[in-house]
């Protein structure tokens, strides 16, 4: 008589719970490494739209556009930030004007470790993007120089919770001749300072664009 082969009841309860404990194991890491990927995928489409626009605005408006707005503003002047916001808002398709109600339920973004930050909304203009996506555009030095940081971009992600830099808040801005992320090697928010887990300073998280943009992962925040 041929013998049969089977698993008993406790056999199959075992396989089971082992599978239960490493599908416990992974999930989560399988979850959160989709999520980054995610917002790496929303933070170079949002620099793509921004940097598109930008190019247009230097074709239609001139090159000089931007700078004589600021010839005729101040540092954080609302109207200067309006006009500025306008010409990209002119410049993208599916954006529009962030209305007054929802710019005033946006609350500052935290460090990239949860630390508070000197941001406010006073003196910014917001446009949402077509997927959600909010920019905060903000007149930094209407006397700058070649490198420095004219306008900034502030791009919320999620802008109907708390946001944090480097997480679901970046940074973005303009000079003389171009639009970039925040972060870069030359910039006083270098992401080698400025992108670091665990470290508890209020401008944590301003570079990490930078090192999105450039990387194209999140590893920082491993």
């Amino acid at each position: 008589m041929q013998k049969k082969w089977g698993f008993t009841l406790a056999e199959v309860l075992i396989v089971l719970a082992v599978i239960g404990i490493i599908a416990a194991l992974t999930i989560p890491t399988l979850m959160a490494s989709w999520r980054e990927q995610a917002t790496v995928t929303r933070v170079k489409k949002a620099y793509s739209t921004l940097s598109q626009a930008y190019e247009l605005i230097m074709v239609k408006s001139g090159e000089d556009a931007i700078m004589n707005i600021l010839k005729n503003s101040s540092n954080a002047d609302p109207v200067g930030s309006k006009q500025v916001a306008d010409l990209f808002l002119a410049n993208m398709r599916g954006a529009e004007t962030l209305p007054a109600a929802a710019a005033a339920l946006l609350t500052g973004p935290l460090s990239l470790d949860g630390d508070p930050t000197h941001f406010y909304y006073d003196g910014r203009t917001g446009i949402s993007l077509a997927d959600g996506t909010v920019v905060l555009f903000y007149i930094n030095a209407a006397n700058c120089t070649p490198k420095q940081a004219c306008v900034s971009m502030q791009v919320f992600l999620e802008p109907q919770k708390q946001q944090h830099y480097g997480i679901d808040a970046f940074v973005f801005y303009i000079n003389h001749t171009s639009l970039l992320p925040l972060g870069g090697e030359e910039e006083i928010h270098h992401y080698a300072q400025s992108c670091v887990k665990g470290v508890h300073t209020e401008h944590n998280g301003y570079g990490c664009a930078y090192w999105i943009i450039t990387q194209g992962n999140m590893d920082y925040l491993h």
